[in-house]
């Protein structure tokens, strides 16, 4: 009588009931069933466009007044950096231009090309207008940054900003190095004579460590 209770209490620790997995049936990708937005407008998106061109162009010459820094003694030349705040505008304004004209040829083989898509890159007739409304933006970018480009007072502005941002690199270099340093008092005697010295090197240790970072030889 205890064996079989024993044998049933058993049982029924340690039975483990398994419930079977849902299956959850995938319907086939209906495009009819997305709501269709309305585009954002040319300007809205021009707008757009060129607040990322401007942060690329002023990241490009950021990196280069850096680089000159590390590997060339010259003074600080807003005319010369404007130069290349210039063409790395135009470099940009032929990108877009170029992804422009891809639009255009697209949208001219798929004007008569009838039916679904199969996928994102499938256009068919019924993308025309989006295709058109893609390459009216680039060209307005390509456009505004020719202008840009050709625009004195804006490129000194750039040129001004990448300045600053460089410093603000180096300065939090320099600081994080510091940071890295143990307390010494500063009224100690030997630590105020060699202190210019210290500040030296350290600033030496960092412009050799961004060298480094962005692939620049220093000259020795």
């Amino acid at each position: 009588m205890l064996r079989r209770a024993g044998h049933a209490i058993g049982m029924q620790v340690t039975r483990v009931w398994f419930r079977r997995r849902r299956r959850f049936k995938m319907e086939p990708f209906d495009p009819d069933e997305n709501p269709v937005r309305d585009p954002v407008s040319v300007e809205e998106a021009t707008e757009e466009g060129l607040m990322l061109a401007q942060y690329a162009s002023r990241m490009a010459v950021k990196n280069r007044v850096l680089m000159d820094g590390l590997t060339a003694d010259v003074p600080f030349d807003v005319g010369h950096y404007s130069v290349i705040a210039a063409a790395e505008l135009e470099k940009l304004a032929d990108e877009s231009e170029a992804a422009a004209q891809r639009l255009h040829a697209i949208s001219a083989d798929a004007t008569y090309v009838d039916g679904r898509s199969d996928h994102v890159h499938d256009y068919r007739s019924a993308d025309i207008d989006n295709l058109d409304h893609r390459e009216k933006l680039s060209l307005a970018v390509a456009d505004a940054l020719r202008e840009r480009a050709r625009d004195e007072q804006h490129l000194a502005a750039l040129v001004d900003d990448a300045r600053l941002d460089a410093w603000r690199e180096l300065a939090q270099s320099i600081e994080e190095t510091l940071d890295r340093v143990p307390r010494i008092d500063a009224d100690d005697e030997d630590y105020r004579r060699d202190r210019s010295v210290r500040m030296a090197l350290v600033i030496v240790d960092d412009l050799a460590r961004l060298a480094e970072e962005r692939g620049v030889a220093l000259e020795g």
